[in-house]
């Protein structure tokens, strides 16, 4: 999503953001947008904290993921040709009450004690492929309901929301794990994202016959659809740059480093070294709030120079940061490293996000999007089940080995003289 528009004095355009909060359907898609992130971010402190309780095992956990990760990469380009066919906000519904369905299937079955690890495979499967639909149809919604006009200060609206919900909600849904119980944990989740599915039921059918992007198919020199081919045709020029074939090795490896150490090796240290689901969800949190100063340093630039060259030093200073969170001796501790990690990974995000906007021709954006996209989730099956294997012998070891990775690639990246003239 993009950053919402600021003025010369890096403050968001009430202007803008007012009209958005008297349309109905944008009020159900904040309401959506806010009930869905708390279910997440409940499910998210949840979750590891059941399968290490049922095995012990950070490389269980590695499998589990992984088994929800595969779908999630392979059926992606799939979902965005679905939202494309189909009004994003019936996929929205449906996946919204599948994963609630789901998750409460998981709340009965633990508060009945009759919970098993194998059933969380199949779950895990089902949730991939609901994400997989699910992420394309969010980046869809949002411009059937406020046209391009409004579309950057919704966006900040509804990015916003997520990142204070992120924000505020893992540390008391580690606290209430530790004082009710995992199936309660569950159950909140569920129902959250059971609300937010009911919300994007009572959107007006209006929208759903709203054109996306009307410009997109009146102007000759757009491309049709995005067929496969046409997908590969783009992979190929995208290959031939050195600056953009550099840039996907980049968030490629940056993706495989953090996604399974981070998933695994987190919940491991609130297990072992720290003791306990909050300590979980505080680190979580704190997480949540380097992603939102980042997203405000970002914003409060009206342009930022020299991307490039930022992009580079802040993929090595996360490679710092991920050693540094081996040898973290308090929650405290790593609660700090894990929020400027966040806070530099948002950077990145914005840095390149900037970057592909100003220097992609508009026709083949939303293609070139996709492939980035894959690229930052097509290694996290493999992430989730090396770092699961490597947790199990030595967690000091599995973050020592994804630091020293983004390091290294990141001083070879370096030496693309095209990626560091981006500015």
């Amino acid at each position: 999503m993009s950053v919402p528009s600021r003025d010369q004095d890096g403050s968001l355009h009430r202007a803008a953001i007012q009209p958005l909060l008297s349309r109905p359907a944008f009020r159900l898609l904040w309401v959506a947008a806010a009930a869905s992130s708390f279910g997440d971010q409940c499910f998210a402190v949840a979750l590891p904290w059941v399968v290490l309780q049922f095995s012990g095992s950070d490389a269980t956990l590695g499998r589990l993921l992984t088994a929800a990760a595969l779908p999630r990469a392979s059926l992606l380009l799939v979902g965005g040709a679905l939202s494309d066919r189909i009004p994003p906000t019936r996929v929205l519904v449906f996946s919204s009450i599948a994963r609630a369905l789901l998750v409460a299937t998981v709340a009965g079955l633990v508060i009945a004690g009759l919970a098993e690890l194998w059933q969380l495979y199949p779950i895990a499967l089902v949730f991939g492929v609901l994400d997989a639909l699910s992420g394309p149809a969010w980046i869809a919604v949002v411009p059937s309901i406020v046209g391009d006009e409004g579309l950057t200060a919704a966006n900040g609206v509804v990015q916003s929301t997520t990142r204070v919900s992120a924000l505020i909600a893992p540390a008391p849904a580690g606290a209430l794990i530790s004082s009710r119980g995992l199936g309660a944990g569950f159950a909140v989740s569920a129902a959250a994202t059971a609300l937010a599915g009911v919300a994007f039921a009572l959107m007006p059918r209006s929208i759903e016959r709203a054109p996306i992007r009307q410009s997109a198919a009146t102007d000759p020199s757009a491309p049709e659809s995005a067929t496969p081919g046409s997908i590969m045709a783009v992979l190929r020029n995208c290959l031939r740059d050195p600056a953009l074939r550099a840039f996907l090795v980049v968030i490629a490896v940056l993706s495989f480093a953090t996604s399974g150490p981070l998933a695994v090796g987190i919940p491991s240290l609130a297990r072992i070294r720290f003791a306990g689901s909050v300590s979980l969800g505080v680190m979580l949190s704190a997480s949540g709030a380097g992603t939102l100063v980042g997203a405000f340093l970002a914003g409060s630039r009206r342009r930022l120079r020299h991307r490039g060259i930022l992009l580079l030093a802040m993929n090595a200073l996360i490679g710092v940061l991920i050693m540094l969170l081996a040898y973290a001796p308090t929650v405290a501790a790593a609660a700090v490293v894990l929020g400027l990690m966040a806070c530099a990974s948002t950077l990145v995000s914005v840095i390149a996000t900037a970057a592909l906007q100003a220097q992609t021709p508009h026709a083949i954006l939303g293609r070139l999007m996709s492939i980035v996209m894959l690229a930052s989730v097509g290694l996290s099956p493999a992430s989730y089940f090396l770092a699961g294997l490597a947790s199990a012998v030595d967690p000091a070891l599995l973050f020592g080995a994804a630091g020293a990775l983004v390091i290294v690639v990141t001083g070879f990246a370096g030496f693309s003289p095209a990626l560091r003239r981006i500015d």
